[in-house]
């Protein structure tokens, strides 16, 4: 029978609480196929605020503090607010202080997979 303060004095599993990305009811630009295109979103900081981000490669760079009312967004899925977050590097620290992401730019959890298929 295993210990389970040894079971989990062995590992670095780290609980975090998924942050919040919201975004506009409705979007009034459309992609050609009707896919609502978002030019900002609301991300939850690590400190707890939420930021106005723009919908670009590196947007959480030029945050600003959300003025506004959640009662027009709504909450992204979980899948949606990784991708965004990742698109935007608002996922690039922790509480810690500490980047997520490795020397090329990549979020540090997926290098391996990376290494795995790259040629």
């Amino acid at each position: 029978m295993l210990n389970q303060s040894l079971l989990t004095a062995e590992t670095e599993f780290m609980p975090r609480v998924a942050r919040r990305v919201y975004c506009a009811q409705d979007a009034h630009l459309k992609l050609a196929d009707g896919t609502p295109l978002h030019l900002e979103w609301v991300i939850e900081g690590t400190d707890g605020q939420l930021y106005t981000v723009r919908s670009e490669v590196g947007g959480w760079l030029s945050r600003t503090p959300f003025r506004g009312d959640l009662d027009a967004m709504r909450l992204v899925s979980s899948e949606k607010a990784e991708a965004i977050m990742w698109l935007t590097y608002a996922d690039t620290g922790n509480a810690d202080g500490e980047s997520t992401r490795d020397g090329d730019g990549y979020p540090a959890r997926c290098r391996d997979s990376l290494e795995r298929w790259a040629y």
